[in-house]
């Protein structure tokens, strides 16, 4: 099954688009591959520091006895929600 998608449109000023169409050429990169990567990749690390705001809110509401120690089923479900958001 093919995973939906949606085209990503944004305006950059034309030096900067230049330099990195010139970089891309010179480094034998695909352009469009390129974006897709950065995309990529910096998604990963927006749930990747998601994820860690969710562990450390976690631990000091433990330490604070407002809650009780985080169990490895929790950690599951919130990487899970971190993943499909």
């Amino acid at each position: 099954m093919k995973e939906k998608t949606v085209r990503v449109s944004f305006d950059v000023p034309i030096d900067e688009h230049t330099f990195v169409k010139a970089a891309c050429v010179e480094a034998h990169i695909n352009f469009r591959d390129l974006m897709k990567d950065v995309f990529h990749r910096t998604v990963e690390e927006l749930k990747t520091k998601k994820l860690y705001n969710m562990l450390i809110k976690g631990f000091q509401e433990v330490k604070e006895g407002q809650t009780t120690p985080l169990t490895q089923e929790d950690l599951d479900n919130w990487s899970k929600m971190v993943d499909n958001a």
